[in-house]
This record gives structure tokens, sequence and C-alpha cells, in this order.
């Protein structure tokens, strides 16, 4: 029997604790600093549970802090293989065999379980999900290369199967997202080709589809679907019909964006975008935030190694070295939340610090674990 989960409009109540920053190591804060700092939520892992901590009403001196045990409210596991956020749903998901997923929202507390659901063909393997603001997306592969696009609704436990293409290479090379009310697929075929596939939400059909002959990315921006070709040159296309827009560069894009598996999410700030900058390796840092002009094709910030000057000051207050983990972006304001690391604890402990692309360490909170997820609310 199929069991389903269903946890709706009710409030979180185990929350472990709320108290002021007296009880965080603020101290080298400047006061008076006149920033308006973002509230935040982080992710990570202590003791093999799932936390979740809030900090919110965050000013120069002070924060209200909030803590969640995700394995005790939503029986999460460390391990799960994806984490989604889509709007103020966050969700985790555990993928083969079977698909598992767990969803909070980060406002109202309420949240969702779902541990087995969709009656899956036997021969059916689990690739990836995602999800919508109200669907749960499984992306699935028969022996035949066929891929098949799985849309579950938790109001009617509906599942539907939409067959969207042969030919499949390689489970690093597929990602899919959910955008304007349609989910994208993008994925490597047999031939080395890269193909991008729309399935509408509201027909449950594969609605269009399109081929590269080398490597893409692609990303969204105001009803355009940007996809930045491994020549150099990137593209604008309607996202629905695929509909050729423009033809922009060449320019050395290459060097910027990594090209699996496909699909990313960003912001803009007027012809700008936010991208992933790859640090150059071994180092403490894996990549930080960097801003491409979309006419130049040049980085206007984040190509000089910032993180690194931000990981030095907080080396300089810990007397240690310290990793440099996740990160979110408020382009609004300028402002970059980073999560790090201090393994000389024992556990490791970590925190948060609000800076920029200047590396002015605005405003640091300690926490007992390492993030491995920051989210600007």
């Amino acid at each position: 029997m199929k069991k389903l989960n269903y946890i709706a409009l009710i409030m979180c109540t185990a929350c472990l604790f709320t108290c002021s920053s007296d009880t965080n190591d603020n101290d080298g804060n400047d006061g008076g600093s006149g920033i308006t700092f973002p509230d935040v939520t982080i992710i990570g892992e202590a003791s093999d549970e799932v936390l979740q901590t809030d900090f919110t009403e965050v000013t120069d001196e002070s924060e209200t802090e909030v803590e969640f045990n995700l394995s005790t409210d939503l029986g999460l596991i460390p391990d799960y293989d994806y984490l989604n956020l889509d709007g103020d749903l966050i969700s985790f998901f555990e993928v083969f065999p079977g698909v598992e997923v767990y969803q909070k929202n980060l406002f109202t507390q309420n949240f969702y379980v779902a541990t087995d659901f969709c009656d899956m063909d036997f021969y059916e393997v689990e690739l990836l999900a995602t999800n919508s603001s109200d669907r749960i997306i499984i992306v699935t592969l028969e022996p035949n290369d066929q891929l098949n696009v799985r849309i579950f609704n938790p109001s009617t436990g509906d599942c539907i199967k939409i067959p969207a293409g042969v030919g499949f290479q390689g489970l690093c090379c597929i990602s899919a997202t959910v955008y304007n009310n349609s989910v994208y697929m993008a994925h490597r075929i047999n031939n080395g080709d890269k193909r991008i596939a729309r399935i509408s939400l509201s027909t449950l059909q594969l609605e269009e589809e399109i081929t590269f002959t080398q490597e893409a990315v692609a990303t969204f921006r105001n009803n355009e679907m940007l996809v930045f070709l491994f020549d150099g040159n990137y593209n604008s296309y309607d996202p629905q019909s695929f509909d050729l827009i423009s033809e922009n560069g060449p320019f050395g894009t290459i060097n910027y964006l990594n090209f699996s598996p496909g699909l990313f999410k960003s912001q803009f700030q007027g012809d700008k975008i936010l991208i992933d900058y790859g640090y150059a390796q071994p180092s403490l840092i894996d990549k930080g935030p960097a801003l491409l002009n979309l006419n130049s094709g040049e980085l206007e910030e984040g190509s000089d190694g910032f993180l690194f000057t931000v990981s030095s000051g907080l080396a300089d207050r810990y007397q240690t070295s310290i990793g440099i983990g996740p990160y979110a972006v408020d382009l609004s304001s300028g402002l970059i939340v980073v999560g790090f690391a201090n393994y000389a604890t024992s556990p490791p402990s970590g925190g948060v610090v609000y800076t920029n692309f200047n590396s002015d360490l605005n405003k640091i909170i300690q926490t007992s674990y390492v993030p491995n997820k920051v989210i600007i609310r």
C-alpha cells in the first residue's frame, strides 16, 4: 500500500530556542553602519541531524535567532540528494530507490512530507526531482534511453507520466527547473548535443524542444530564455515557443559559466547577470559570486578573488584558517551573506558574515554548526 504523509497547515512547534544575539560572538561588528541587513536562514548538520536557523530583526548589534530541528520536525536525514528553493518553500529530496520529499514554508512553518508516491514502472530509474509551488517533478529514465517527466499533485494524489524525449548521456549532464508554469529539462543526448525541452504544467504535455550542437547552459529573465554557448556566444529565445529573439557575442563567457548540468537560476541587475565564478584550485574557496556584463562579456565584480580577503579577515579574528562555503546575494543592496566554517573547534562550528564585493566584514554571526545552505529571506 502506498504511504502518503500529508501534513498541512500545521505550525512547527519544535523550535529549540529563540534568543537575541547576546549569545552570539559578534565582537568586531561595526556599530552604526546604517546598513539594512536582510533576514537569513541557514541549513546545516550536527550530530547526524539537519538543523535550520533563522536570523531575523538583524541589526549591527543584535539579531533574533530561532533554531529548528528538521530531523525531528520532518523526519529528514542528513544524506538528502537535492535541496530546492521555490519562493518561500524549501524542499529536500531523496532520490533512488524511490523519491521522498520533505517541504517546509520558511515563513508559515507549515510542512509537507511524502515518502512513497507515484507508481513508477519497475523499469524506471529515478534521476532527479524538483518542485514548483504546488507540484513535485521527477525525471526518470527507461532502459531504452526514454526520459520521462512525472508530475505529482499533492492536493489530488495524481501522478502523470509524460514522455520527454529519447537519448540520454550521463547523470552529471541533466537538470530541471520550473519557470512560468512550465518544467524545463536540459540534458546531453547520445551524440553529444545538448537538448532543452519544455513541459507545460497546464496541458501536461511536451510542448517544445530545442537542440544545440555544443555545450550550453540556460537561465531565464523577464520572459526570455538566455542560452550561453560553449563558443562564447549567447542567444535569447522566447521561453514558450523557443523562437530566437537575438544572437549576441562572441565573448569570453566560456571562462565564467559552468556548462554542466545545463539550467541555473540567477539574478539580474540591468544588463549584468549574477554567476558563480570558480576560484583557482587547490584552495579553501571553491567559488564565489561575480557580476558578468552581458554587453561586454567582462566581469564587473567578483573576479579579484574578494572572498580570499573575507576569509583572511575571519582568520585574523578567529586565529585559525577559515573555510568559505555557501553564499546568497542580494543585488538590490549589494550585500553578500557568506557561510563559513571553523574546523579548529570540536565539533566544527561556523557562522555567516554579511559582506560585499569590497570584502567589508559588515556583520558576523557565529553558529554552533557549519552552514551548508544560506538563504536570504
